[in-house]
């Protein structure tokens, strides 16, 4: 992949400058939820002190702390070779930094922006500027975020099964929460399968869009935009068709999401046994984050943010009554691992490909 390959086209202005003040906005507002989501979390629990997380902190167990960093990265790096298997399986080989490109890309805006619709256009974008047909990188993520959902209903049905008394260690609210992200997950899952098995249904939609736009005028050739669209969507139900038979390609990218959300669930449990906590409880925090995952999509927020906060702190606050871990530390450190320090490495990953890019640009222009 070449570096530059990440960059907008130099000649796009107005436009381009447009498009990064949005994301200068969406990742402003991002710090803000951010911040009063910490604020909030920490007035919620009384039994919570700053001064007693950072000695908690400070005096936790530095290996299992680098456990829980590498489930961080074991989220972003399974994302990546998902992507990457799909792309090989249609003859579009990749290296794994173009892989973790995608995956930190996906991450980043997908956390910085409402119900995660930042993430896969983002992705789309770097894929497409990577030398893969802008049709085969929406099958491509398609399939990924269908294997991607499943996993997480997979997930999901481990643990009603293993640990059914642990959904009533939450409160009316976090039941109703996790309910309803649960029935959203389904629905997805549902409408992407939809979408990949039915071509006729986006094709319909796609055309009545594009009428639309013309009628708002919006769009300046509505014909040759149709004729355009017609001539992708052949494209991409030649790679739908391609997808029946690639069922083991399918079943071994579900089982790489599902590692990746195993991994990043893991991360709570890591943290838990770094500030002591030991015994049977290690194995009930892991499956409470599965619940926390669940719940985490009942509203479009950047990243979850508050609503997972709200539901780890509510189901540790009901499970950990005898050990020695607070709650609230346990809750903080492991999202600050798990969650602000991944967008903060995905954002430094793609600023290093920008400015690596924008050097040889320069370099190219001398």
């Amino acid at each position: 992949m070449s570096s530059s390959s990440f960059l907008p086209d130099p000649e796009i202005g107005g436009e381009q400058n447009n498009k990064r003040s949005h994301r200068v906005l969406w990742s402003v507002l991002f710090i803000v939820i951010a911040a009063l989501s910490v604020v909030a979390v920490t007035s919620f629990n009384r039994n919570f002190h700053f001064s007693e997380f950072f000695k908690s902190v400070s005096s936790a167990s530095a290996p299992w702390i680098v456990a829980a960093v590498c489930g961080t990265f074991g989220y972003i790096l399974f994302e990546a070779l998902s992507l990457m298997y799909i792309c090989r399986s249609f003859g579009y080989g990749r290296r794994l930094k173009s892989g973790l490109l995608y995956s930190s890309t996906g991450f980043y805006f997908s956390s910085i922006t409402p119900s995660a619709t930042g993430g896969q256009p983002a992705q789309a974008y770097v894929m497409i500027k990577d030398g893969i047909p802008g049709v085969f990188a929406a099958i491509a993520l398609l399939v990924n975020l269908l294997m991607y959902t499943l996993s997480i209903a997979v997930l999901g049905i481990f643990a009603f099964i293993a640990r059914p008394s642990l959904f009533l260690k939450f409160s009316v609210v976090s039941r109703i929460m996790i309910i309803v992200g649960t029935v959203i997950q389904f629905t997805l899952a549902a409408l992407v399968l939809l979408l990949i098995k039915n071509k006729r249904i986006l094709h319909g939609i796609g055309k009545r869009l594009i009428r639309l736009l013309g009628k708002l005028h919006l769009v300046r050739d509505k014909d040759k935009l149709l004729n355009t669209f017609d001539e992708k969507m052949a494209e991409y139900d030649r790679y739908a068709e391609y997808l029946h038979g690639k069922r083991p390609m399918m079943f071994k990218v579900l089982g790489i999401n599902i590692l990746q959300r195993a991994s990043v669930i893991s991360v709570t449990m890591f943290t838990f046994i770094a500030l002591g906590g030991r015994g049977a409880e290690i194995f009930n925090i892991f499956v409470m984050q599965i619940y926390v995952l669940l719940g985490s999509t009942f509203m479009p927020i950047p990243g979850s943010i508050g609503i997972t906060d709200y539901l780890m702190i509510d189901g540790f606050s009901n499970l950990i009554t005898k050990s020695s871990v607070e709650p609230g530390t346990l809750e903080l450190l492991s999202r600050t691992l798990s969650f602000y320090i991944c967008v903060f490495a995905c954002g430094l990953f793609m600023l290093y490909y920008y400015f690596k890019g924008r050097k040889n640009i320069n370099d190219r222009n001398i």
